[in-house]
Formats: structure tokens, C-alpha cells, sequence
């Protein structure tokens, strides 16, 4: 049976779920399993000797990880962010699939949109790569936190409000048309916007989009985001 694992300093369930419902309805023998972490690189090693197919990482990791990989994928060095290794003939392969969401979730606003990151992690600084000039990124490393109430048109929240924390990175929502929440259970941020009308997609939109490719890398077999869709149905 071939074992595929995630690594997480907060694991949660919904990995867990994905894959292992994706590979009992493809009767594949393989299974998948979050694990807390806390010094990435002995896991990665242990879990390597212990005969893994794949390793998945979460933040705050993903920069972590750059300096093991034997082959990185061209994602992982232009956005120094790996979140999905591969091991082959004890070799690591490292791909960013966070890509495919990303790429999805600019789909749903305008291409002049001003943005607003939340967060210079490796999910923030990958959105403001691909984003430029149309967006800004507010943290408290970048000493511009205070400002993040300014006007914009789309919030996109990459902190751990809403993962790591249930509280939300405002006190009151600043208006905007659209806010973007990689948190994927229910969280105060999403109760804030329904108070107010403010249109929000919660991260099971992108994480999607992000299991889809990551499941492709990992076993070589394509899905659609129909085929997750009707899986969340059953």
C-alpha cells in the first residue's frame, strides 16, 4: 500500500478526507494521513525511510523545504514555496500546487481589481508574485498591518486568522467587493461578511483547484474538479 502523508504545524482533517474518499472510490491501495510536525526536515527523513509516497506540507513550512529537494519543480523556484514532495528511488521531488488554486481563485475578480494579501507568508508573497502591481501585501513584518483597512476592491486572506485561530484578522470589515478566505472550515471573517453583504469564497474553492494537481502529481492520474464535486456529494 502506498503511503502518503501531510505535515502541518496545525494538521487538520480535510486532506484526509480528499484523499483517502478519492482513493476508496478508485479502489487505489493507498492511504493518507495528517500528521503534526515541528522540525520538518527529521520528519521528511523519517517518513522517507518509512517508505513514502508522498509528502505533503503546509505553512509554515513551505520555504522550509527548498534546501532537501533533489528536484524542484519550476513553481517551487520562482515562488520559493513548496508545499507537495514526491519521492522516487528515495529521491525528493518538490512541486507547488498552490499554483492551481491561486490560479482559479484570480478567475473570480476583475483583471484591474486592487488587491489586498493579508498575510507575507509563502501563500501571501506567491499571490503578490502573481499579482504585481495591482496588489498589496499588510503584515506586521512589513510594518503596514495598522493599514489594512485602507480601500480595496478584493481582500484575499493568507494569514493563520481563521486556521491556526478562530478569530478574524478585523474588527470590522473594511468594504470591498470580495473577499477571498484560504481558511477552510466556517470562521468569524465569513460570519463578519454575511453581516454585511460583502461576497465571500471561503478556501475550499481553492484548495480544489490545489487537490486536483497535487493528486495528479502524486499518482499520475487526472481528475476533474466534476469528479471532486461529486465525491463531496457522496
Amino acid at each position: 500500500m502506498k503511503k502518503f502523508f501531510s505535515l502541518s504545524l496545525h494538521p487538520g482533517k480535510t486532506g484526509e478526507y480528499y484523499y483517502n474518499r478519492m482513493f476508496a472510490i478508485r479502489r487505489m491501495p493507498c492511504v493518507y494521513k495528517a500528521l503534526k510536525c515541528v522540525h520538518v526536515g527529521s520528519d521528511i527523513f523519517r517518513l522517507r525511510e518509512e517508505g513514502a509516497a508522498g509528502i505533503s506540507i503546509s505553512m509554515p513550512f513551505k520555504s522550509q523545504v527548498l534546501n532537501l529537494l533533489d528536484h524542484p519543480h519550476p513553481y517551487v523556484t520562482q515562488f520559493n514555496s513548496c508545499n507537495s514532495i514526491k519521492i522516487i528511488d528515495d529521491e525528493l521531488y518538490g512541486h507547488n500546487t498552490d499554483v492551481a488554486g491561486a490560479e482559479h481563485v484570480m478567475t473570480l475578480f476583475p483583471s484591474d481589481a486592487k488587491v489586498a494579501i493579508l498575510g507575507d507568508g509563502a501563500m501571501g508573497t506567491m499571490f503578490k508574485t502573481m499579482l504585481k502591481d495591482r496588489a498589496t501585501i499588510y503584515s506586521r513584518n512589513t510594518n503596514n498591518w495598522d493599514e489594512r483597512y485602507e480601500a480595496n476592491d478584493i481582500i484575499i486572506n493568507c494569514t493563520s486568522f481563521g486556521t491556526a485561530t478562530p478569530e478574524s484578522p478585523f474588527d470590522i470589515v473594511p468594504p470591498c467587493n470580495l473577499i477571498i478566505d484560504l481558511a477552510i472550515k466556517e470562521t468569524q471573517l465569513e460570519l463578519q461578511c454575511h453581516d454585511t453583504d460583502i461576497k465571500y469564497v471561503g478556501g475550499i474553492t481553492f484548495y480544489r483547484h490545489q487537490f486536483r494537481k497535487q493528486f495528479t502529481f502524486y499518482t499520475g492520474i487526472d481528475i476533474s474538479i466534476e469528479d471532486i464535486e461529486r465525491m463531496e456529494k457522496l
